[in-house]
């Protein structure tokens, strides 16, 4: 989980909560992984079929939310996002 945690900028603690409860959801599922400690979280067909529906509804919204805005401050807002992004990786969760 240490992995992904550090992917996605959460505590592995708060990961595994989120983890757990997608399996409960059957959204995920978890595996063994190379050794006694490591697991292996995957997209369940579950998952993938709610993703397939999901994202573009998601991309949808985005755009709705989005569309006042002119090229150029889509641009900023790109830049300004990917700083925010390059800022969580570079400094880690502390919550």
């Amino acid at each position: 989980m240490s992995e992904l945690s550090q992917l996605v900028a959460l505590r592995a603690t708060n990961l595994s909560g989120i983890v757990n409860h997608l399996v409960e959801r059957g959204l995920a599922e978890r595996h063994r992984g190379r050794d006694a400690r490591s697991r292996i979280v995957r997209v369940s067909v579950a998952g993938t079929e709610f993703l397939e529906g999901f994202l573009p509804r998601h991309r949808r919204y985005l755009r709705e939310l989005t569309h006042d805005l002119r090229n150029s401050e889509l641009s900023t807002l790109s830049t300004l996002l990917r700083r925010l992004q390059a800022s969580v990786e570079t400094t880690g969760p502390t919550h």
